[in-house]
């Protein structure tokens, strides 16, 4: 490290805690800002999330104390061999989209330099640098490629998911007119019968206290859905809910909460729970009344929550991860999360790259040949290695 900058590794909560306002600041004045790197969303989801990892956070600081640049991590070991691995916060269930290392603007490639060079004189603290759900327009991709093949380090990177997302232009009319002729149609059509109706109601929770009652009629008509396919719900799973709730009422505190509701005879038909951060709207999740599919009220409310943008000056709408039909109704437009991994040279990493080497060339095999129960069995024993 240079006089210029001091490195601090942040490895408990309570420092984690301390830092949320000036991790929200530099993340406001950093070149990609997103809902998922804020403090809130992050630290929320180390409250639920954290067992099994280890804090891993490294900031970087100017001599005044200035936050410049921050390595969102964390550590797990996958066993049986305890593979020290580097993860980005926010990983799992929750479905992060387009994490990344928040960095102040116009200095990202000299503060990545000083994260990684931490970790190449650091080797004993990590076996594997696995980062998900990395946004494809982040700085990091280019650099840790090159830093990997100068410490001659194995770099591999994939598309994780596909993001579907719409750019937003001052009008209602304008919008329609990057859409199909048939989306269009559909579009005015059930707007029109909206209109007609004397009993359906569009509304957006602006009170506090209707937070908690709007995100547990959101659980259920999520649920309700699922199980009519025989599937589970994600907000069946107790850590998952939790973890909304309190992250609903955070949002709703810092005014990134926008949750759109569609009722008809004081019955909810569909309900859409997203995000606005940074002039961009994210849709996170719904849940629709299968009931009144004819009516389709998926469309209805979504038609309402982007016109209702437009209204509101925001510039985009983003769909987040999936490549749902539905989503193609509104845009042709992508941007893709990755998958990066760099791996360290060591015994344990070579054992976990060539089982997953092997792993990817016989799945296909196993999918073709074997019976359900057989590939269910393999698949609990790869998880029980920490292969997957």
């Amino acid at each position: 490290m240079n006089d210029k900058f001091i490195l601090r590794k942040i490895t408990t909560s309570q420092e984690f805690k301390e830092l949320k306002d000036k991790w929200n600041y530099l993340l406001e004045q950093s070149s990609q800002p997103n809902v998922f790197l804020t403090w809130e969303w992050l630290y929320t989801w180390w409250e639920f999330y954290s067992p099994g990892y280890k804090l891993f956070i490294l900031l970087i600081s100017d001599q005044e104390g200035n936050l410049l640049g921050i390595a969102p991590l964390c550590s797990a070991l996958i066993t049986p061999l305890k593979l020290k691995t580097l993860k980005f916060l926010g990983t799992e269930e929750v479905c992060s989209d387009h994490l990344d290392f928040i960095l102040s603007k116009g200095m990202e490639k000299e503060l990545l330099s000083i994260f990684f060079r931490y970790l190449r004189e650091n080797p004993k603290e990590w076996d594997l640098l696995d980062l998900t759900d990395l946004s494809e327009k982040s700085n990091a991709i280019y650099f840790i490629q090159i830093w990997s093949s100068e410490n001659t380090y194995l770099f591999s990177v994939n598309t994780w998911t596909i993001c579907p997302y719409a750019s937003l232009p001052d009008n209602w009319e304008a919008f329609l007119k990057q859409l199909s002729a048939n989306s269009r149609k559909d579009i005015r059509r059930q707007l029109r019968l909206l209109d007609e109706s004397k009993k359906i109601n569009f509304s957006i929770v602006k009170n506090r206290d209707m937070v908690i009652p709007s995100m547990e009629k959101l659980f259920c008509l999520h649920t309700k859905r699922w199980s009519t396919i025989g599937e589970e719900g994600v907000f069946q799973r107790d850590r998952f809910t939790g973890f909304h709730r309190k992250i609903a009422q955070l949002f709703f505190d810092k005014g990134w909460l926008l949750i759109f509701e569609l009722s008809a005879d004081k019955r909810f038909i569909a309900i859409y729970y997203n995000f606005l951060y940074s002039n961009r709207i994210y849709s996170y999740q719904s849940g629709i009344d299968s009931a009144w599919d004819n009516f389709s009220p998926g469309t209805v409310a979504l038609s309402l929550t982007i016109k209702s943008a437009i209204l509101n000056g925001i510039k985009e709408f983003d769909f987040l991860r999936g490549d749902a039909p539905y989503k193609y109704k509104w845009t042709d437009k992508n941007r893709m999360n990755l998958q990066l991994r760099v791996w360290n040279e060591n015994l344990k990493a070579d054992f976990y790259r060539n089982a997953i080497l092997y792993l990817d060339k016989t799945k296909k095999y196993a999918k073709k040949y074997l019976p359900d129960f057989a590939i269910k069995i393999f698949r609990a024993l790869w998880r029980k290695f920490g292969i997957v």
